[in-house]
């Protein structure tokens, strides 16, 4: 998808978004809890970076299992980021906020980590998927932590039928009606980059991180974490 059409996407979505999905948290929980075993060598007063943070999930999550630590937000919709700034109220005062993508983010500080969580799918140009993983690792420190979860199949594998029709059934479960298994399919081959696994983690290797352990998976969203190098 093209930058314009991704805004435009999340905008559309955003005021509905975590209600939409609310039926499919049993997913985003257990990613939630083992961030903690990925991240639990972090300092007591970690700088994360979220880049294409939504509307602040893992921030919540994160912020309130470690109370001090502070959090810079990257996300280009705006409608998406008000509704992010909202559920955030609370933590403003530990949160910065960046409407826009990765690349214009302004250099003020190295992170110790960052999550990019459900984003870099929505790269289909495989040069520039790197470019955008090459863009948050100029903004972490040396060994800082990468989380990345992603949608990732071998569409060209017989068995990835099977798979599709197992997450679609899965997916199904969020009451979107207007979802059907073909349209899963045709979004999968053209709209969203929908690769193996073995290549996401090339991209994130090659943008210059080390490479990358699986720590989670569940139906088609592959959890990676990798360290800058």
């Amino acid at each position: 998808m093209r930058s314009q059409e991704i805004v435009a996407l999340f905008d559309q979505q955003a005021e509905n978004y975590n209600a939409q999905w609310a039926n499919l948290s049993p997913i985003s929980d257990g990613l939630y809890f083992l961030l903690d075993s990925v991240f639990a060598a972090l300092p007591k007063s970690a700088a994360l970076l979220c880049v294409g943070a939504g509307t602040g999930n893992e921030i919540h999550y994160l912020a309130n299992r470690f109370p001090d630590w502070n959090f810079t937000i990257v996300e280009p919709s705006e409608k998406m980021l008000n509704v992010c700034r909202r559920s955030l109220s609370e933590l403003d005062s530990r949160c910065e906020y960046h409407c826009g993508f990765i690349e214009s983010l302004p250099r003020k500080k190295a992170y110790d980590a960052a999550t990019s969580i459900l984003v870099s799918h929505f790269i289909p140009d495989r040069q520039a998927r790197t470019r955008y993983f090459h863009d948050i690792a100029s903004h972490l420190a040396a060994n800082a932590m990468l989380v990345s979860a992603d949608l990732c199949a071998d569409q060209s594998s017989p068995l990835y039928e099977t798979e599709l029709r197992i997450w679609f059934n899965t997916v199904a479960r969020s009451g979107n009606t207007e979802l059907s298994q073909e349209k899963l399919r045709q979004m999968y081959a053209s709209d969203v980059a929908v690769l193996p696994s073995t290549e996401v983690k090339s991209f994130i290797t090659e943008a210059g991180f080390s490479y990358p352990i699986t720590f989670f998976q569940s139906g088609l969203i592959h959890t990676f974490c990798a360290q800058r190098t």
